[in-house]
């Protein structure tokens, strides 16, 4: 599955390999990739153009899976000024 799932920028994946990820023993709680979707589209609406300036910095400061940064990362890649 891992290898199925390793390419995180291409679109066509049903699964994500985050959905694979298991209950942790700690009190981290991962947020759902529909939630994480919403929070990066609403950033984008409330900062228009935000994915087209190469000047802009982006940070997950409570980092767990990776899943905000990720989608960020895979809005900069689908955008043909960022290439």
């Amino acid at each position: 599955m891992k290898y199925k799932l390793r390419n995180y920028f291409d679109e066509n994946n049903e699964e994500d390999i985050f959905d694979y990820i298991p209950p942790q023993k700690t009190n981290q709680i991962f947020t759902p990739k529909k939630v994480v979707k919403h929070m990066v589209d609403d950033l984008e609406k409330e900062n228009p153009n935000v994915f087209d300036d190469p000047n802009v910095t982006f940070a997950d400061l409570y980092m767990k899976s990776g899943l905000y940064i990720t989608k960020i990362v895979k809005r900069l890649y689908a955008n043909p000024i960022m290439k």
